[in-house]
């Protein structure tokens, strides 16, 4: 997937930059302006942030904490928090009220404001020597009598939907602790991974991944409450995500 920062004409910028330092630039969006919505980017292309250099992260967090000191002056009742957990625990925080905004996986039966972000192609990854039966795809001959690495919260949903489609059994799984602790073990030869494309993009390593025969992906989508229910602010914020999904993924279908 080509990288919408790296491909950008830069000579269209250069009147919307509101704020640069060494390594990054601030601003205040590449597509329609959004009332309150700011990008800080890289100059430099990197998958994620832990490719930054200790500098780099220093002057990015400080960035990051000038401009939300700003965005708190100017809205002084909108809290800002971040809270991480598993797909199903999100929806429940949300249902309860304790967020106000998550994102998750389909299907999501609760009676909540559900859109759909993006299609998330999940693949097989295996050893670099491994060797397909036939064609470019994994087929149930490929996979027979192999073992599975994952994390234990992702056997779940699509996960769940594509090994049972091709008969792998709990007791061919093994669990891992997190995506580039699988990446390390399935270069190892102790058995393959099963991941999404948005998590093998911040991953490296001595593999090779392959669509299943059977194409699988999970529905990435954000939750919130009925739109009757949403203050300004979370409108506000749910219309930035569907603006920054849209410029980077383009539409879901």
């Amino acid at each position: 997937m080509s990288c919408v920062f790296c491909n950008i004409d830069k000579s269209k910028l250069e009147n919307t930059i509101i704020d640069e330092s060494d390594n990054f630039v601030v601003l205040p969006t590449i597509g329609a302006l959004v009332d309150g919505y700011l990008m800080i980017i890289s100059k430099k292309h990197i998958n994620s942030m832990s490719e930054l250099e200790e500098k780099e992260r220093v002057e990015y967090e400080f960035l990051i904490e000038k401009y939300r000191n700003k965005f708190k002056n100017i809205y002084p009742d909108i809290e800002v928090t971040v809270w991480q957990g598993n797909f199903n625990d999100v929806v429940e925080q949300v249902k309860l009220g304790i967020l106000d905004i998550g994102f998750s996986a389909l299907p999501i039966e609760e009676n909540l404001e559900v859109i759909p972000l993006y299609k998330d192609p999940i693949y097989c990854i295996t050893p670099q020597d491994f060797k397909l039966h036939r064609g470019k795809s994994i087929t149930r001959d490929d996979i027979k009598n192999e073992k599975f690495i994952l994390q234990q919260i992702d056997y779940d949903r699509d996960t769940k939907r594509a090994l049972d489609t091709y008969n792998v059994s709990v007791n061919s799984l093994q669990y891992s602790i997190d995506d580039a602790s699988i990446i390390a073990m399935v270069e190892s030869g102790l058995g393959l991974g099963i991941l999404p494309e948005l998590a093998l993009q911040n991953l490296s390593g001595d593999v090779n991944r392959y669509i299943f025969s059977e194409h699988f992906y999970r529905t990435i989508c954000l939750v919130t409450h009925q739109k009757k229910q949403q203050t300004p602010s979370v409108k506000a914020f749910v219309s930035i995500i569907e603006n920054y999904i849209s410029d980077r993924y383009g539409d879901i279908n």
